[in-house]
């Protein structure tokens, strides 16, 4: 795992990975970020995290976020009721974070945390966390291909030749 200098993004991944993991959000860090940690240099301009669905997860991701200093466009805190359902973008103190339920899969199926916590892998090293839930490279791939925009279409070579030398696939 390549462990990021939070001098060189637009976010402090070591911080918001510690409040999700100190109020036991379960989560799969996913896209740009998820390439970062695999070894990607590809810089991204946030953190996408796919969050499993559910209540009480809900409840933890809106108490992470809120500690993070996360606003809604009025300015309120987050609720729960801000997550259910919907991928959101929430500018904190640390940096952007995208916070999805669902991520685009092939043929516009839908993927959520279920579907990829199985191949996820639990990577350690990052600075004051025990592990960080990081999508597959497999998984990654598959959702830069689906997601069909220029950028992502970009990373893929980098993220290939990334899963080629670690013999995954």
């Amino acid at each position: 795992m390549a462990v990021p200098d939070p001098d060189h993004l637009g976010f402090d991944i070591f911080a918001i990975v510690r409040e999700f993991e100190r109020q036991r959000v379960e989560y799969i860090l996913i896209g740009g970020g998820a390439g970062i940690l695999h070894g990607a240099t590809r810089i991204t301009e946030d953190l996408d995290f796919l969050i499993r669905g559910g209540m009480e997860n809900l409840h933890r991701t809106a108490q992470a976020l809120g500690a993070l200093g996360a606003k809604t466009q009025d300015g309120q805190a987050p609720d729960h009721d801000d997550l259910r359902g919907a991928n959101t973008l929430w500018k904190t103190r640390f940096g952007r974070v995208d916070v999805l339920v669902t991520a685009t899969g092939p043929k516009g199926s839908r993927l959520s945390y279920p579907d990829l916590v199985t191949h996820a892998v639990a990577m350690k090293g990052i600075p004051g966390t025990s592990i960080v839930v990081v999508a597959s490279l497999d998984d990654l791939i598959l959702m830069k291909r689906a997601a069909g925009r220029p950028k992502d279409h970009e990373a893929l070579p980098e993220l290939e030749a990334l899963r080629d030398a670690a013999g995954e696939s």
